[in-house]
Parts: structure tokens; C-alpha cells; sequence
């Protein structure tokens, strides 16, 4: 009988332990990294030398992507996504109606322009992002690592731009000169829940032709985003 019992138990643990280590496992309806939270240090790039940042500009993005694994492993995929985007930036450049003709204008804020607490240029975006998503992952690993290149495709939703200081306070909305389309170049890349991320725009934030009431042209000046992205399945 003890042997018996003994043979049975033996049995019984070696089929656990060929469950755990069992790596041929494949599930078919696998997929990775469903929902997307994105922090990101923003700048403003190529731009005239005229433009500076000042305290810390940010940017939020979160949505879903779905993910469409292409090989049989399932750690190879496309990535097709939807979300939203909500920028902050601290910088130096005052928009403005003209109180003659209530036209937009921009100027750049200089020392004898006085003080001001506030001068910062918020919009969101409508985001489209589309990654080619490489990982070591499987269906019963956790932690793995992960390098997803891709392409984003933005629309301006809504824009704000708010002055507080000597001149008063100035609030200024739906932006006119926007460049409404945005795209621009994403990675995503890291192990586990810890993936820098970083964006590099294509399209001018401004368009063609936008310059100052100096005459200092606006239509070159980027997007470039710096920070962590935290994917959830």
C-alpha cells in the first residue's frame, strides 16, 4: 500500500512539474498590452532662438491599442490603437487677440515685456498610434522584454493659451494657427512595467507662414517628447 501510495504522489508531482516548465505551450487567443498610459517631459524644438521653456512642460496620453500577434509564438504584432493626449508646455510665447482688428497675434515675452507667473499653451489630441510590437513574452510570462517602434497620427481637439501677469490675464482658445494634424515617430522599449518612451514630430505644431508681430516665423517649431509608458494587458 505504501508503495502504492508512494507511486501515485511521485506521478501526481511529476505532472505539475512538467505543467510548470512546459514552454511549448501556445495559446491562440494571446494577445499583450491592450491599454496605454503615457508621461512624457515635452519640448519644443527647432524653433527660432527667440523661444524658451520655462518650468516643467508635460504631456498625458492614455487609450487602447489592440494588438494583432502576426507569427505563430504570438510575440511578434501589430498594433492599432486609439487614445487621447493632453499637452501642458511653459514657454515664452504670448498669443493673443489684437484689440484693433481681433486678430491672433504672437509675441515673444522678453525682459522689458515686465513679469509674469504664468505663460503656458495646453491642447489635446484625438490620437491614432500605430506600433510593430517585438517581445519575449508568452502567454504565461509575465515580465519580458519589449522594443515597440511605430508611427503616431494626432488631431488638435481643442487649444488654450493663458498669460498671467503685468499685461493682466490673457486666455486665449481655439487656436486658429494650429497645425490641427500632427504625426510624428514613437518608441516604446523596456522590461516588465518599467518602458522609456520617446516622440519625435514630424509636422509643425504651427502653420505656414505663422510668424510674430516681428516677423519671426513660428511654422518649423516641433514636438519632441521624452518619459515612461506603463502598458496594461
Amino acid at each position: 500500500m505504501f508503495l502504492r501510495i508512494s507511486f501515485l504522489l511521485f506521478i501526481s508531482c511529476y505532472c505539475v512539474a512538467q505543467q510548470v516548465v512546459d514552454t511549448s505551450f501556445v495559446d491562440n487567443k494571446y494577445r499583450e498590452d491592450q491599454f496605454f498610459i503615457i508621461a512624457t517631459y515635452s519640448a519644443l524644438s527647432n524653433g527660432p532662438s527667440s523661444l524658451k521653456q520655462n518650468g516643467f512642460s508635460t504631456s498625458v496620453q492614455f487609450g487602447f491599442i489592440r494588438d494583432f500577434p502576426i507569427n505563430k509564438k504570438r510575440n511578434i504584432a501589430i498594433g492599432l490603437g486609439l487614445g487621447m493626449g493632453l499637452s501642458s508646455l511653459n514657454q515664452n510665447l504670448l498669443i493673443y487677440n489684437q484689440p484693433s482688428n481681433n486678430i491672433t497675434a504672437f509675441k515673444f515675452l522678453e525682459r522689458n515685456d515686465g513679469s509674469y507667473s504664468r505663460n503656458k499653451l495646453n491642447y489635446t489630441t484625438l490620437d491614432l498610434p500605430v506600433e510593430f510590437r517585438w517581445r519575449t513574452s508568452t502567454a504565461k510570462a509575465y515580465n519580458f522584454w519589449r522594443i515597440y517602434p511605430g508611427i503616431k497620427f494626432s488631431y488638435i481637439t481643442s487649444s488654450r493659451s493663458t498669460y498671467v501677469g503685468d499685461f493682466g490675464k490673457i486666455i486665449l482658445r481655439d487656436i486658429e494657427n494650429f497645425n490641427a494634424f500632427q504625426y510624428g515617430l514613437t518608441l516604446s522599449a523596456g522590461y516588465s512595467g518599467v518602458n522609456l518612451f520617446m516622440y519625435y514630430g514630424f509636422q509643425s505644431l504651427f502653420e505656414s507662414g505663422t510668424s510674430t508681430i516681428d516677423n519671426i516665423l513660428l511654422d518649423q517649431i516641433i514636438s519632441l517628447q521624452f518619459g515612461l509608458s506603463f502598458y496594461i494587458l
